[in-house]
């Protein structure tokens, strides 16, 4: 019999109640009672989220508030990305005893699922088989930013990033998640940095090389709902289950908005 997972196909939220959401289901999983969480969503408003260990001064938080963006951090790691226009994604599974094996496996058989969907809506996305810097030089902000890298596994269309990816290992469980860039503009993230106005339109047009969203790589507009449509079947196929859409509860709403400041960043604590 095919185990069931819990697909959640979520709507537009603050930054703090999107990753303390993820960091929910993350340690939801661990407690056995589905083999996989998915969940699906966007955000509202914009938001500049950091991986954990980064410092807050490698974007310029208040410049953020002016532009009507949120700052967070992520639970995973990685490089700072902007989420505008874009459709986040999340899997959460059980870490199990094999715990590293378990984390490259997520990482790559997650790929594969994005690879299938967007490639049934007609883009050629591949699977990166290097690590290095994205395209070109010279912009010492470019190394803090997650779309100016390409990272082994990660998906690319015509060598620009097309989907990015962080992971977080648990003492029994696996968070993944990451961004596919629809519409929004790949080197809009520059007009943050801490650098000069200079520096700034050589790293965004450096990012617009290295990265790509799905209307320039498709040639349409596609809402994520396509992409959502598209990306079960694989999830379900390549994952062995089948996944049933349960959405957030009462008591898991109350916990999340209990602990979603502990993601956010205000303004003052930027330089």
């Amino acid at each position: 019999m095919t185990p069931y997972g819990r697909v959640i196909l979520d709507g537009s939220a603050p930054g703090g109640f999107n990753m303390r959401g993820d960091e929910l289901l993350a340690e939801e999983v661990a407690d056995g009672e589905y083999p996989i969480v998915v969940r699906f969503y966007t955000w509202a408003p914009s938001a500049v989220s950091l991986g954990k260990n980064q410092s807050p001064e490698v974007i310029v938080a208040s410049e953020c508030e002016r532009r009507g963006w949120d700052v967070v951090y992520r639970p995973t790691g990685g490089r700072a990305l902007l989420h505008h226009h874009d459709l986040s994604y999340s899997v959460c599974i059980p870490a199990g005893e094999d715990r590293l094996e378990r984390l490259k496996w997520l990482y790559h058989t997650t790929a594969l699922c994005f690879r299938d969907a967007l490639n049934s809506l007609g883009m050629v996305a591949e699977m990166v088989s290097s690590v290095g810097e994205g395209v070109g030089g010279g912009v010492r902000s470019g190394a803090r930013l997650c779309l100016n890298t390409h990272t082994r596994g990660e998906l690319a269309v015509e060598g620009k990033k097309i989907v990015a990816s962080a992971q977080r290992l648990y003492d029994r469980s696996i968070l993944q998640h990451g961004s596919i860039n629809l519409t929004g503009d790949c080197g809009a993230i520059a007009g943050v940095a801490p650098v000069s106005e200079d520096e700034r339109e050589r790293l965004a047009d450096k990012l617009r090389r290295s990265a790509a969203n799905v209307a320039n790589a498709s040639g349409r507009d596609i809402r994520a709902e396509e992409i959502v449509s598209r990306a079960i079947e694989p999830f379900e196929r390549r994952f062995g289950i089948t996944l049933k859409p349960v959405g957030w509860l009462p008591e898991e709403i109350g916990r999340i908005h209990a602990k979603r400041e502990r993601f956010e960043i205000k303004p003052v604590m930027a330089v």
